[in-house]
């Protein structure tokens, strides 16, 4: 009997009259995005679960609730409109090293009734050859006035490298919040990445070959057979 008494108050719910939404990121994003409907009771966990949910949107910081009487009020700060990043990776064997950088800046705009518009380029430094993207994402999260949200994206090369040949990607998602829990989703999207065939290295490689045809491009060498040849000499 102590143990019920004692779960109870860890199950009693909240009354939700009504939902206020502060801080720097548009209600009409926050409120369906949430699950949380005016007029229902939630237990605290689902309060925790509902802006656990909003944290994890890619351009909110940080999210916060509290209760003033039956007022729930949402804390909801968002990133910052500029941004700035800095990635790299690096490996290392036996026949050759792959270190690259990623840098990338851009905006994010809020557009609209629930919009989101983000816009960035990308440079790409590797020892293969440097590269450039831009990439654009346009995202809607209260579709129609529901909680439908869609989100595309388009990437695309402005420089190519020597080694591959990345072209335009996209990729496209919808979704629907059922609970506070739960999210059906369903995606599509394509890579855009192609890359040149696997080339092994032969005792002759590096070393220039004779063209059946005697013409100028056959003489020289392409860049990335110098680029090929360079790593068949280490």
């Amino acid at each position: 009997m102590l143990l019920l008494f004692a779960a109870l108050p860890l199950m009693a719910q909240r009354t939700v009259s009504r939902i206020e939404v502060r801080g720097n990121v548009p209600a009409a994003i926050v409120l369906p995005q949430s699950a949380l409907v005016e007029g229902r009771a939630y237990r605290d966990t689902d309060l925790e679960a509902a802006v656990a949910r909003l944290r994890r949107l890619p351009f909110i910081f940080d999210a916060r609730y509290s209760m003033e009487g039956e007022t729930l009020v949402l804390e909801v700060t968002g990133e910052t409109p500029l941004f700035f990043q800095v990635e790299g990776t690096g490996a290392k064997s036996h026949f050759d090293d792959n270190n690259t950088a990623e840098l990338s800046g851009g905006a994010r705009l809020y557009a609209g009734n629930g919009g989101v518009a983000e816009g960035r380029v990308i440079k790409v430094l590797a020892e293969g050859g440097d590269s450039r993207r831009a990439a654009l994402g346009l995202s809607h999260y209260s579709i129609g006035g529901t909680r439908f949200f869609a989100t595309a994206g388009i990437d695309t090369t402005i420089t190519k490298a020597r080694e591959f040949d990345p072209g335009t990607s996209w990729s496209l998602t919808v979704g629907y919040p059922l609970t506070v829990r739960q999210t059906l989703t369903a995606s599509a999207f394509t890579s855009g990445l192609t890359t040149p065939p696997t080339t092994r290295c032969s005792p002759g490689a590096g070393r220039s070959s004779r063209s059946p045809l005697p013409t100028a491009a056959a003489s020289r060498p392409s860049s990335r057979a110098q680029s090929l040849a360079r790593r068949c000499r280490r």
